[in-house]
This record gives C-alpha cells, structure tokens and sequence, in this order.
C-alpha cells in the first residue's frame, strides 16, 4: 500500500497493490481516489510500477517522476 502525492507500487504476481491519487487545493493536499487491484500478469503486470492517474492505474515509466 503507498499513499501519498506520487505514490507508486509494484508487486509480485498475487499480490494486492493499494493506491490513492492526491489533489491540491488551497494550499492542502487530499486524498482524491483510493484503488485496490491484484497483480494478475495480464490487466495489473508483476514487478511493474503504478500509479493512480485519474483514478485508474497507469504505468509508470522514469518521466512519470
């Protein structure tokens, strides 16, 4: 589980990973969305990065940060 502004997480295949996506408002930072999916190999791919952008999990990749 990883929460957090740019949070990101992988895991190994049958695990779960927890992610929120953060907003800005006013000077505050909230919690916009909290997703949990299963690393299945195939919808959620195993030792690769993601995080939440508009509420769906995204591949990252080394400019995401």
């Amino acid at each position: 589980m990883c929460v957090g502004m740019l949070s990101r997480a992988k895991g190994s295949f049958g695990a779960y990973i927890v992610l929120t996506e953060c907003g800005y408002i006013d000077n505050q930072y909230f919690i916009k969305d909290v997703k949990i999916a299963k690393v299945d190999g195939t919808t959620i791919k195993e030792d690769t990065w993601y995080f939440l952008k508009d509420g769906e999990f995204t591949e990252a990749n080394e400019n995401d940060y």
